[in-house]
């Protein structure tokens, strides 16, 4: 189910209720037979899932230059596949 936000919130950011990259929330009562371990492990995926399939390009970096994310969006625009992003050193840049 999609989530009931303000529609001005999601259009300052791009995203409309309305595509498939809108937000979604569990209905489920928490604690409905899940561990909370398994719950914010779900959590983990869903947001994952939500930032690799988001319109924007996305990269995260840490202080090292070492790369921790970077989406669908991203190897889109530079033309790389994950695997050749991930060899790439930051650093140099």
């Amino acid at each position: 189910m999609v989530s009931s936000f303000q529609s001005s919130g999601l259009e300052e950011i791009g995203m409309c209720a309305d595509t498939p990259y809108a937000a979604t929330r569990d209905e489920s009562p928490v604690g409905r037979g899940r561990s909370a371990e398994a719950q914010i492990a779900e959590q983990e995926r869903q947001f994952r899932e939500v930032l690799e399939f988001c319109p924007a390009a996305l990269v995260i970096v840490d202080e090292d230059g070492r790369l921790l994310f970077h989406n669908a969006r991203l190897r889109e625009l530079l033309g790389y596949t994950a695997e050749e992003i991930d060899r790439i050193d930051t650093r140099m840049f």
